[in-house]
């Protein structure tokens, strides 16, 4: 702190009084300290200690601002709570049960840069919505490893790539959208196993190569859309075996040969 010292001054008019006490005014904002410089956190969020916090599990919470420094965060649309406070289940968009993580909802947030590997600690995760962001970069394949995941949505970003193999794991999947991205190379035959799965949506992509026949054992499979992408060859004959199909696209592609009987 510093002291200025003026000697006492006779005003003769009252317009004295303003040549004094506006340079005074100058020197007593130039000395005090600013609000940020007292209080960092008035202009930067704070980063919780996630050890202290009793909401999720340690391992959780640290995936959750992960992923928020890897997106870009701050410049979210809506990022109330986000590593300013400690109750990690009021966070905008993550939803919570039974003391774990269960939804990440953040579609439409302005979220920006790749999907960080942490995502894949969120072990209890059934939800995971993404969509309309500005995401870049590969799938993370330890979103493979997240087996009670029920919808897989990251449709309308800018992924490149491939589809990861490890998706295959995802037994519980029921909804996976990865439309409208820049994912490359080919269909994982992997994707076969997912018994529960109800709706897969890989169109507006670059993906290539054969569809893969493992498609026909998805028996719970209602909707199936791969058009506008780069697949040749012929069509199946497995996918006749999707007897709860409602809907097939496959147009905008280089497919050859007939449509099977099937």
């Amino acid at each position: 702190m510093f002291n200025v010292l003026f000697r006492p001054v006779r005003l003769r008019s009252p317009y004295a009084l303003v040549r004094v006490w506006v340079p005074l005014l100058v020197v007593s904002l130039l000395l005090s300290p600013s609000v940020s410089a007292l209080h960092p956190a008035a202009s930067v969020h704070a980063v919780i200690d996630c050890t202290l916090q009793t909401d999720v599990p340690p391992v959780e919470c640290a995936a959750l601002l992960a992923l928020y420094r890897a997106t870009d965060g701050p410049g979210w649309v809506d990022n109330a709570g986000w590593a300013q406070h400690s109750a990690v289940c009021t966070w905008y968009g993550v939803m919570c049960a039974d003391g774990v993580v269960r939804g990440l909802f953040l579609a439409e947030n302005q979220l920006r840069g790749s999907i960080p590997p942490e995502v894949g600690q969120l072990a209890h995760l059934e939800r995971l919505l993404l969509y309309k962001n500005a995401l870049s970069g590969p799938i993370p394949p330890e979103l493979g490893t997240l087996a009670n995941l029920q919808e897989l949505d990251l449709y309308g970003n800018q992924l490149d790539g491939g589809i990861p193999s490890a998706f295959g794991n995802l037994t519980n999947l029921h909804v996976l959208a990865l439309s409208s991205n820049r994912l490359a190379g080919n269909i994982p035959s992997e994707l076969g196993s997912l018994a529960n799965l109800q709706s897969l949506d890989l169109s507006s992509n670059a993906l290539a190569g054969n569809i893969p026949p493992e498609l026909g054992s998805l028996a719970n499979l209602r909707r199936l859309r791969l058009h506008t992408n780069a697949l040749y060859g012929s069509i199946p004959p497995e996918l006749g075996r999707l007897v709860n199909l409602e809907g097939l696209w496959l147009y905008d592609n280089q497919l050859s040969g007939g449509i099977p009987p099937e």
